[in-house]
């Protein structure tokens, strides 16, 4: 009888069964496939990998710097060779982990057999508890001919991937991502995207600024396209109410994700569940007592690896310490393009949508000394506070957002306040000084900003 099994080895579920055997729990952890999940083995790993690879190669092909280098090149094999030693780096690194942790590993398919009972590679195992981990896969809408696309499983596969031209059908994180790749490795780029914007859950600023910096590269931004059919080598679309078609030497479909849940018994135990995931409390608790389910398994979840883990975490602290902690709601959100964009907290959208009123503070890169130095000056920063002068939420474009993001994120957690904000010194020259200085331009205040008298 295990105190806790884990199904699923992705972030969620390997770090929920590393908790749980440190802290004392009889663990055992079901993966079908690698550990590691689609996140590092074909997801946010690989994808940037091949972004930081496709950088430096676009930075020497095009810059002002005075660098230069003659026949510039890549090799697709070596590339690839390279990404895959990482993965397997990463995900030798975990198995180390669970070992570490007296977890027992069972690699194959596990299926719930009962409330209290699941079954892998011929044998029954019993458990007090149980979290469902078992991730996500590619969503396939019902368009005619998608079978005929690649997804980003094919493209973050162990084998190389390469042409001349591509579609982007979606354009949301996954497809700005990949088009960041491919333009910066030179390559025709299209990207088809059904909202009136790129990457909808930004705000519009923000989206409007990356569109711009993509087609600066280069990469054709098509948006208000209702794709009807994809071929092998292109698709056709309605725009305007007018049918197009475009062609490429490959056609790329990242519209989103949807739950994995088919067939892992959750009948068996009574578990509810619809289409979109498993039902959960706040707590991530299912209705069947001693079941939980975290990350992209959960219906209505933020599908991020970084939120299936602390899910994983909270649940195991739970039920050590039979605690009734509930999950975050502030979730930092990052897309790795150039330069990187990353928010926390609401957005000046959701405010305006909820009638929330916030007083913001915004600030471009090019007042950031750092970011012109670097060649990396366009973008901003910008800050929302509540009418109690405490941050509700930041959204950045510039250089390592991705990596300010989270220590922004503990302060819109904290709800921190303006005056507390300004306390602190931020070092010289940096990008996270824009940061502060957005902070000031809430009452605008702001050193490197001129103002209107």
């Amino acid at each position: 009888m295990y105190d806790l099994i884990v199904l699923g080895g992705g972030p969620g579920g390997y770090v929920a069964a590393i908790k749980a055997g440190r802290a004392g729990l009889k663990t055992a952890l079901i993966e079908k496939n690698r550990l590691g999940g689609t996140c590092l083995n074909k997801g946010c790993i690989p994808t940037k990998y091949l972004l930081h690879t496709a950088e430096v190669f676009g930075s020497f092909a095009e810059n002002d710097l005075g660098l230069s280098g003659e026949n510039l090149k890549y090799d697709i094999n070596a590339i690839y060779e390279k990404k895959n030693a990482v993965v397997d780096k990463l995900v030798g690194g975990i198995e180390k982990l669970i070992e570490n942790a007296g977890v027992d590993f069972y690699n194959g398919e596990g299926k719930i057999t009962s409330k209290s009972s699941v079954s892998v590679n011929g044998k029954e195992l019993e458990f007090k508890n149980l979290i469902i981990a078992t991730g996500s896969s590619v969503f396939a809408p019902p368009i005619a001919g998608i079978e005929t696309a690649m997804t980003s499983d094919d493209i973050l596969g162990k084998e190389p991937v390469d042409f001349k031209s591509v579609i982007i059908i979606g354009g949301g994180v996954i497809g700005i991502e990949f088009a960041t790749v491919y333009a910066n490795l030179g390559k025709e780029v299209t990207i088809v995207e059904l909202e009136k914007t790129i990457l909808p859950p930004f705000d519009r600023d923000i989206a409007m600024q990356q569109a711009l910096v993509l087609k600066k590269r280069g990469v054709k931004i098509i948006n208000g396209a209702m794709v009807t059919k994809i071929e092998k080598t292109g698709c056709t679309f309605t725009l305007k109410e007018k049918e197009e078609n475009i062609t490429a030497d490959a056609v790329i479909v990242c519209i989103g994700r949807i739950a994995e849940i088919k067939d892992i018994g959750l009948d068996s135990a009574g578990i509810e569940y619809d289409k979109r995931g498993i039902i959960t409390d706040a707590c991530m608790k299912t209705n069947v007592e001693g079941i939980y389910a975290i990350g992209d398994a959960v219906k209505g979840n933020v599908m991020l690896a970084h939120n299936a883990e602390n899910q994983g975490h909270l649940v195991v602290e739970n039920i050590v310490n039979n605690t009734k902690h509930e999950k975050q709601d502030v979730i930092p959100s990052c897309v790795y393009s150039t330069p990187e964009i990353a928010g926390v907290g609401l957005s000046e959208k959701e405010a305006e949508a909820k009638g929330i009123a916030v007083k913001i503070g915004k600030v471009p890169m090019g007042s950031n000394g750092k970011s012109v130095l670097s060649g990396l000056d366009v973008g901003f920063i910008k800050v929302l506070f509540n009418e109690e002068d405490r941050i509700v939420g930041c959204q950045m474009m510039c250089d390592s957002a991705t990596d300010m993001i989270g220590a922004i994120g503990t302060l819109v957690t904290n709800k921190a306040k303006r005056e507390n904000i300004l306390k602190s010194m931020y070092p010289h020259p940096t990008v996270v000084e824009a940061f502060y200085e957005a902070v000031e331009d809430v009452e605008k205040a702001a050193t490197h900003m001129i103002y209107k008298k």
